[in-house]
């Protein structure tokens, strides 16, 4: 099955201008697998995740090896697999430049 086949989790919105989205919080019944993303201004886009929504307890998502979680976002979107999310309760994107224009990036996840 592909990655584009599998039901759609939720939605994080990056506003105009903005360079974080809102909290989404993933039921508990559901495997993430992925990420489909558009396209960014210039900017590294970076995953942070929660046990709850309060915004001061996110805090940024590192992989195994130690080193943040981290795509450097290029012209054209693209589709990316995350199984690093799946403990975590509440997830959120953040890019470190203001983006043009309204982003929405789609979490892909299966029962």
């Amino acid at each position: 099955m592909a990655i584009l086949d599998m039901p759609l989790v939720g939605t994080l919105n990056i506003a105009d201008s903005g360079t974080t989205s809102q909290a989404l919080k993933i039921p508990a019944d559901v495997a993430l697998v992925g990420l489909i993303l558009p396209t960014l201004t210039s900017c590294d886009f970076t995953l942070e995740v929660s046990h709850d929504a309060t915004a001061a307890n996110f805090k940024p998502l590192y992989k195994a090896d130690g080193n943040e979680w981290k795509i450097t976002g290029t012209t054209g979107g693209f589709a990316i697999p995350v199984e690093a999310l799946m403990p975590y309760e509440y997830v959120r994107a953040k890019c470190s430049a203001a983006q043009s224009g309204a982003k929405a990036i789609y979490i892909i996840g299966r029962k």
